[in-house]
């Protein structure tokens, strides 16, 4: 986001850095959401390998 931000500032307003960091956000959410499936997976493969092994 802070090279989005040293383009808006040498460009000035620009639609397409707009867009730009838009498409940013919208990666960060779906990053922030794999990470979480990755998690969720993680612990539920714990607990059958606990299982497993009890």
């Amino acid at each position: 986001m802070a090279v989005l931000q040293r383009v808006r500032k040498a460009l000035g307003p620009n639609p397409r850095v707009t867009q730009l960091e838009a498409r940013v956000a919208e990666l960060e959410t779906e990053l922030a959401q794999q990470k979480q499936r990755a998690d969720e997976a993680h612990a539920r493969l714990d607990l059958i390998q606990e299982a497993f092994h009890a």
